[in-house]
């Protein structure tokens, strides 16, 4: 294959030092060779930085970035399109992989109809059950909404740039608005059923928050990601019934996901910004609070009303505890 083209390869990283090898591995043994290595460190406290310079001494297509202080995915992987200099680019998270002949396979696509992205099929990969779990479907829509990645597609950099597509400056849910985006406004892509990109279900990611207050914010991330969405289509004037059909639907699973399975101390501070957002939306309040069961729907319905008294009852306690300690002094 003609090696002409440029393709940048992004790796964000965070604290993946035990998994960092393997995905530099598989990207510097690509069947294509003409590519540069992107790799934009969160300010991580373990090795990744000695590896990454480890690989960078037998390889000099790799560039390493460092931020100052940990800023979260959103701007990371925002930094990772800015020092991008190829004609196409793919991204490939810290701890994941991809197959050896990725890079060829969806260029040689892209190439053929000159694709503003071509998209294939990822695999997640549970390490300490041995579980693959293969996503694919005769389906394009399946396909591109199973998964709200923007790690298994190729992108051609200049259809990025032009229409000034970015990711959410947020610790999580960055690749939810960058994806609808691309959706929208691509006019020419394609989808190959080719199994390539291995996403590792691991604790540690760029994600991942690293103080408390930070995991207590992180969980409102889902609600900017959506109202991100719901501005840009607006500011496009775009009203789709099959896309507003899937993102009721999108909506409906993570705002359920994250009040259900999430287990924060402020809980109340994602219920209240919930609720907020889910009152713009009549359609969606409705559906919203069709599905939820009797239990969560008293939950909220009483932290609205008790969330003034929960703190009135704090301020009087920590006020009581001030008049004490003066009389002891």
């Amino acid at each position: 294959m003609n090696q002409e083209k440029l393709v940048s390869v992004a790796v964000p990283n965070y604290n993946s030092d035990k998994y960092l090898q393997r995905s530099l591995d598989s990207i510097i043994n690509q069947t294509y060779k003409n590519i540069e290595i992107i790799c934009v460190d969160d300010f991580s406290n373990d090795n990744s930085i000695e590896i990454i310079r480890t690989y960078q001494r037998k390889d000099n297509r790799i560039k390493l970035f460092q931020n100052q202080k940990n800023l979260g995915a959103g701007i990371t992987k925002n930094a990772c399109l800015k020092e991008a200099t190829g004609d196409y680019l793919l991204i490939v998270d810290a701890d994941d992989k991809i197959e050896p002949n990725s890079i060829e396979t969806l260029l040689k696509e892209a190439l053929k109809i000159d694709a503003d992205y071509v998209g294939a099929n990822h695999i997640k990969v549970w390490e300490k059950r041995n579980h693959y779990k293969y996503h694919k479907s005769k389906n394009f829509i399946q396909n591109y909404f199973q998964s709200l990645s923007s790690c298994n597609k190729l992108y051609k950099r200049e259809f990025l740039v032009k229409n000034n597509i970015e990711y959410l400056n947020t610790r999580s849910c960055v690749d939810m608005p960058f994806v609808i985006k691309i959706f929208v406004l691509a006019q020419k892509f394609t989808w190959l059923n080719f199994d390539f990109y291995y996403y590792f279900q691991n604790e540690g990611s760029v994600t991942k928050p690293i103080s408390k207050e930070q995991d207590d914010l992180i969980y409102l991330d889902v609600i900017k990601a959506f109202e991100e969405i719901d501005s840009f289509l607006k500011n496009k004037n775009i009203n789709d019934k099959r896309l507003n059909k899937i993102l009721i639907k999108l909506k409906l699973v993570y705002l359920k996901m994250h009040f259900i399975r999430r287990h924060y101390s402020n809980k109340s501070t994602f219920v209240n910004a919930m609720n907020k957002y889910l009152m713009n939306d009549k359609k969606l309040y409705k559906k919203f609070y069709a599905q939820i069961n009797n239990r969560l729907r008293k939950y909220i319905f009483l932290n609205a009303i008790t969330i003034g008294k929960v703190n009135s009852i704090k301020s009087k306690k920590d006020k009581l505890v001030a008049e004490k300690q003066s009389l002891l002094v």
